[in-house]
């Protein structure tokens, strides 16, 4: 291209101008929501977020829900039975679930259930007027992500549990005529959830990064596939827009944290 060319697209695109300058015009329209175009698909930064969203959100909410489902349980019946070949056969598990990464089980996934045994589909995410169709399509990546998570938040719930579970006031609990369920459920539980609760917010890291890699093995068209076509296109407005984007929603999910402790705890909402 001609210099009068390259001159014209720096124009365009400000680069002519100071870099505090750049930056704080950067800023300005960072907090007014006004991301400017993309380099490649020459379409608004907004349009864009606002479409493959959905299908990360949908993915992250159900990824952690599994690991909720699976992790935590799971903790509780290897404090409950500590010591024993249940708990060495949960704590196994624990250690194997975090070593398999999102992808590596994906495509294990997509083998097994789509290819062997054609039970799920491999890729896509499904129709945006079928909501069935889109739930039916995440049922395995979620797990696959969901998987990967449980195991962290397992070993962090029994540990926590054994914890507690020698504290004074659950001897007292029990002294009273407690079962052993209802105590570890009512008082043990209640009580631990504070490192609970710390792990699965800081889990939200682990899981943006997993979307990542589970939205390229099964193709969904989320914010972490974009975010790589991004990379690979060097469309760089995209790139720092979906980078800004997620250190926001990381700060939001800290200050959810700190929230749920007052809740939990009432001595820290009192300090």
């Amino acid at each position: 291209a001609s210099p009068d060319v390259h001159e014209a697209l720096r124009e365009t695109l400000g680069l002519n101008r100071p870099i505090y300058q750049q930056y704080f015009e950067y800023i300005r329209k960072l907090f007014t929501f006004n991301f400017g175009n993309s380099l490649v698909k020459k379409v608004p930064i907004g349009d864009l977020i606002s479409y493959h969203i959905r299908f990360t959100i949908e993915l992250a909410i159900s990824g952690f829900v599994i690991a909720v489902m699976i992790g935590i349980p799971l903790g509780i019946v290897a404090a409950y039975k500590r010591n024993t070949k249940v708990d060495h056969i949960i704590r196994i598990v624990s250690l194997i679930f975090p070593s398999m990464p999102p992808f590596y089980v994906g495509i294990v996934f997509i083998l097994l259930f789509a290819i062997i045994y054609p039970i799920f589909p491999s890729s896509g995410g499904g129709n945006l007027n079928d909501f069935y169709d889109r739930m039916y399509r995440l049922i395995l990546p979620a797990l696959s992500l969901g998987l990967f998570i449980s195991g962290t938040l397992g070993r962090i719930t029994r540990a926590s549990m054994l914890d507690t579970i020698n504290k004074d006031y659950v001897t007292v609990a029990r002294s009273k005529g407690l079962d052993q369920i209802r105590t570890i459920l009512k008082h043990v539980f209640r009580n631990a959830l504070i490192p609970i609760v710390t792990t699965a917010g800081m889990l939200l890291a682990a899981i943006l990064a997993g979307t990542v890699m589970t939205e390229m093995v099964f193709g969904r068209p989320g914010l972490g596939k974009l975010l790589v076509i991004s990379v690979n296109s060097r469309d760089y407005p995209v790139i720092e827009t979906l980078l800004a984007l997620y250190a926001l929603i990381i700060s939001l999910s800290n200050l959810l944290v700190d929230i749920i402790y007052a809740y939990l705890d009432p001595r820290i909402r009192y300090e």
